[in-house]
């Protein structure tokens, strides 16, 4: 019987084995397998272990949870693991079944318990009276992995090849994998990648795997031959290195490696600049790429993280609508950003570009990804890639090149620079995407990662297969020593050199918790109010054990998308199900809880929760009432949209506003499938667009959020900062308030004055009772007139449908 084996060194004394197609009758023993080196010498092999299995039974019925109830066991006499459930409780339920906390079988779509006919082989189960034994075997479904750690008797060099036998069946080459996170290989220096003077530019590279560099220069982005090839050596803790004398400015460069006896060219892992569509790196002076004025620029300095107002936009969508006016050359580019100007239509004119966002209020600009990603095509010769949301990363050190009008030189790097600077100088603080949980492609030579250290940068599971815990077929292994410096040098490059005010990190929970609280503790040591928060889910299983998570944030500086307020105000993101604004009054409790900061829920202070309603992904705001109200009218489907952002907007935490919710922005144009509306990423621009003929349409609409942001702005008890504050200060009112309401009360401090928000989500308006004082109406439904004189009120109020009311203590 063959026994498929792969092996890794994962230390200098340990050998992780996994073998495939094992039988759970055999005994595993040292004299098992043999060990050998290139030379044909034997190595003992002193102790085995055998690592335990852990599987469980899950699905609909456990929410997709592992519960003890769900642990299966193994059944000596049958030779499977089993576990039995009551029938009633699974029955016409999906289920699989999962191997130590991350491996999923079977692969691919769900199982179903429907009838007791078939065999189990198919189905993974068998139904008994009123029991389901749910049963899992070797080769049932993929599964059939075993895994065993060989320690060896003597240290296990990494430059050295090494074989193991089993059972006298074969030899397979050990692969390194782990032993590259001993310290003897952690090179905690911070200039990795060129250094250039006008003398010589000196090129370092860490790869402990090769078995020889040379850096080869050309003196253009397409010239076929260098015109310079210098042999690199091999220095300290794995790091290769170069001096080549002479100036070799605005030169490109590649590297050529030796590795597992193959031979490749690649660009440099920590490229700052390259040539069109990522073919070449670039050696280029900093100094020219800092606009006139760079160190002279504003900086908007928040006080507290919940004193912002985030405002969510793509590069390309912001000015590739017609409706946009400005330069031509600076379509669906960087210094599109940078452009000033209005429309009109009859006796209206409005501001677009950078005006409206002015005009708006918000105060920090978050961009999708702009760093260099792989399924845009450059030249813009493409029509098929022309654009894309930017989450799938090829270079993280350099901007993205379809967005610059130069991209085939450092000029992109200028240009990128130029707008962060219009954005300073007017006002806002700006906020990278960043995608450090996986990358476009895997395997040499289309990873650069792999490339140079195969296999290191990523997470494999025991059998040498890339996990995919971001849904996108690999994820980056952040817990690695020299991973987690790649990414924090990253950072630091962004904050430094380009002056970038916060990081939003995409599937957040695929960063390992202690690699979030260092970012965490050396980014706030350059930029003390640098805003730091991400996804705190996956897009699939991993087998990462510490993932920085909902909860993991408390007390650690970083925040984290509430999900939990999301969906209790808007349902789902993709179907029909309704939430709170939408009539569902079994939500009120969660829509409390968000309004609160979620100091009862996930966060220890409201500076940890990102509320919103909507984001690039799923449907915008608009379109998701579309989709789930489509039977009330146009007016009320509007309020409805009008309430949720008035609620995230007066909630406790840090708002965050999707590009064009301020004018109902919708993906539902002519000629678009569901699936492009829900999820455009690669839809077209007409889908994308950030339509300013909208701005027009609705821009009572807008002006109701420009207010709302004001005042956000103007009264502090909007923006507590601590979970005590709220406690103290914050209440809900019963008394003389419907059930389906919600009445928000937040007391003066410092002589601030009592606030009362209330919120009416049903179609018909309310009358509450007041609590005693006279009270004025700050804002509501009229609140343009209310701006010019207040209406004071002592005893009770009626609430119009679908609003919200904001009045002040007299």
């Amino acid at each position: 019987m063959q026994h498929p084996v792969v092996a890794f060194i994962d230390d200098f004394r340990l050998i992780c084995v996994t073998i495939t197609q094992s039988d759970e009758k055999m005994e595993y023993k040292p004299e098992s397998f043999r060990l050998w080196d290139v030379n044909d010498q034997q190595l003992e092999i002193s102790a085995i272990d055998v690592e335990p299995r852990r599987l469980h039974i899950t699905g609909d019925f456990y929410n997709w949870e592992l519960l003890p109830e769900g642990e299966m066991i193994w059944d000596n006499q049958h030779h499977y693991y089993f576990c039995e459930l009551p029938l009633e409780m699974v029955k016409q339920k999906s289920f699989k079944f999962i191997e130590n906390g991350f491996i999923w079988y079977p692969h691919g779509k769900n199982l179903l318990v429907d009838s007791p006919k078939g065999s189990f082989y198919q189905k993974g189960y068998s139904i008994s009276k009123d029991k389901v034994r749910f049963i899992l075997k070797n080769r049932m479904f993929g599964f059939h992995n075993l895994k065993l750690l060989l320690k060896t008797g003597q240290n296990l060099l990494p430059e050295n090849s090494y074989f193991l036998d089993y059972c006298g069946i074969r030899k397979i080459k050990l692969i390194n994998r782990d032993i590259y996170n001993q310290p003897e290989f952690f090179y905690n220096k911070a200039d990795l990648g060129f250094r250039w003077t006008p003398q010589q530019t000196v090129f370092k590279l860490w790869s402990p795997m090769a078995k020889e560099l040379k850096v080869l220069l050309y003196d253009s982005s397409s010239s076929e031959n260098p015109v310079s090839i210098q042999q690199m050596q091999l220095t300290e803790k794995g790091v290769w290195q170069a001096a080549v004398p002479g100036d070799w400015e605005n030169h490109y460069y590649l590297y050529e490696i030796r590795i597992n006896e193959n031979e490749y060219r690649q660009i440099d892992p920590y490229s700052r600049a390259l040539s069109i569509n990522s073919q070449r790196s670039l050696v280029f002076d900093d100094q020219k790429t800092f606009p006139d004025g760079w160190n002279e620029q504003k900086e908007l300095l928040l006080s507290n993280p919940v004193d912002a107002v985030i405002y969510e936009l793509h590069v390309r969508d912001f000015s590739i609508s017609p409706a946009w006016r400005g330069p031509e050359a600076q379509r669906e580019k960087y210094l599109g950003l940078t452009w000033s100007g209005e429309i009109s239509q009859q006796d209206k004119k409005v501001t677009i570009g950078l005006d409206h966002l002015k005009e708006l209020g918000v105060n920090v600009i978050q961009l999708l990804p702009v760093f260099d990603f792989d399924t845009v095509d450059e030249t813009g010769k493409d029509p098929l890639k022309l654009r894309n949301w930017g989450y799938d990363p090829h270079s993280y050190n350099v901007p993205e090149g379809s967005y610059a009008k130069q991209p085939d030189d450092s000029h992109r790097l200028l240009e990128f620079r130029q707008m962060i600077m219009t954005l300073h100088n007017n006002g806002f603080k700006v906020v990278m995407d960043v995608v450090y949980n996986h990358t476009a492609n895997v395997g040499a030579p289309f990873s650069v990662f792999d490339t140079f250290m195969p296999e290191y940068f990523y997470r494999m599971d025991n059998a040498g297969h890339y996990t995919n815990g971001s849904g996108c077929g690999n994820e980056i292994a952040s817990e690695k020593p020299m991973v987690r410096k790649y990414i924090i040098d990253s950072l630091r490059y962004w904050l430094t050199q380009y002056k970038i005010d916060g990081f939003r990190f995409d599937l957040m929970g695929l960063m390992d918790l202690p690699t979030m609280q260092q970012i965490v503790k050396e980014l706030r040591q350059l930029k003390p109010d640098v805003l730091i928060y991400g996804e705190p889910w996956v897009g699939g299983a991993s087998p990462l054990a510490n993932p920085a998570v909902k909860g993991s944030q408390k007390m650690q500086g970083f925040a984290v998308f509430n999900d939990h307020f999301r969906d209790s105000l808007r349902g789902d993101t993709d179907g029909t199900a309704r939430g709170w604004v939408m009539g569902s009054e079994t939500l009120k409790k969660q829509v409390i809880t968000g309004i609160m900061g979620s100091i009862d829920d996930f966060t220890a202070a409201p500076s940890e929760t990102i509320n919103y309603v909507s984001a690039h992904d799923n449907y915008t705001w608009y379109d998701k009432i579309l989709r789930t109200m489509p039977e009330i009218s146009p007016e009320n489907q509007i309020k409805m949209a009008r309430l949720g952002l008035a609620i995230i907007l007066t909630s406790q935490g840090i708002p965050f506003l999707h590009a064009g919710s301020e004018f109902l922005r919708s993906k539902r144009v002519p000629d678009t499938s569901e699936d492009d509306i829900r999820n455009s990423y690669k839809a077209n621009d007409k889908v994308n667009q950030i339509d300013w003929q909208r701005k027009l349409t609705y821009l009572e609409f807008f002006d109701y959020i420009k207010t709302l942001i004001s005042i956000r702005k103007k009264y502090s008890a909007l923006r507590l900062t601590t979970a005590l504050q709220i406690k103290k200060r914050v209440s809900i009112l019963k008394d003389g308030i419907p059930d389906n309401l919600i009445a928000i009360y937040i007391s003066g401090l410092n002589k601030a004055t009592d606030l009362i928000i209330i919120q009416n989500p049903s179609l018909k308006p309310e009358n509450i009772k007041l609590p005693a004082g006279i009270w004025k109406i700050i804002f509501d439904d009229q609140y343009k007139t209310r701006h010019i004189q207040a209406t004071h009120l002592e005893n009770s109020i009626s609430i119009p449908y679908l609003s919200t009311m904001i009045l002040e203590l007299d």
